[in-house]
């Protein structure tokens, strides 16, 4: 009994713990491409988590609301390129992502509002209390520029059930830097 109350009584502990130290979590660089020769194009992706703010504590704990900002770079045959910002969440409630202006990424010097679909395709319940939501953003390169350029950067997804705010940190700016000089519209071959 007594080892049983030890191993219990951590566990709040270890959870509060793991929470916190999201927002510590160094991100390795890394972009992953895939072919699609059916559809005829490429896809270059860059996976941007975006941990909480330490303020955030209660939302993670009670909520767990997390969120995740996939960049897209798509090639075509023709060699045309456009990107797609991918947003991923998780949460103990739908957000509920509907078509429109949903997705707000605030810098120091303006805000950017990005359109797209909603999430009614691409909503789950994978438990009881856990939702995951997608939602697709059509976005420019000249945008995507801008929000490098920054150091301070806020991104804000919005639904009908409220919204979850995320700030970039500074590993989400370098990497997202580098992915935009790396992958260029200019300079893309399907293959």
């Amino acid at each position: 009994m007594d080892v049983f109350l030890r191993k219990h009584a951590l566990a709040p502990i270890l959870i509060i713990a793991a929470v916190l130290c999201q927002g510590c979590r160094t991100t390795t660089y890394a972009v992953k491409t895939q072919y699609y020769e059916s559809g005829g194009y490429r896809v270059d992706e860059l996976d941007l988590y975006i941990p909480p703010t330490r303020d955030r504590f209660l939302e993670v704990a009670i909520e767990r609301a997390h969120l995740n900002l996939n960049l897209l770079r798509i090639v075509t045959r023709t060699n045309s390129v456009h990107y797609i910002l991918l947003v991923k969440y998780v949460g103990a409630r739908p957000l509920l992502i509907e078509q429109g202006q949903t997705l707000s990424i605030a810098t120091e010097k303006k805000a950017v509002g990005l359109s797209g679909k909603g999430s009614a395709t691409y909503r789950k319940q994978l438990t009881d209390d856990i939702v995951t939501e997608k939602a697709y953003y059509d976005v420019t390169f000249v945008e995507l520029k801008h929000i490098a350029a920054s150091a301070d950067v806020v991104l804000k997804l919005t639904g009908k059930n409220g919204s979850v705010d995320r700030r970039f940190t500074r590993n989400n700016l370098e990497d997202l830097r580098k992915f935009l000089d790396e992958y260029p519209p200019a300079v893309s071959t399907y293959l």
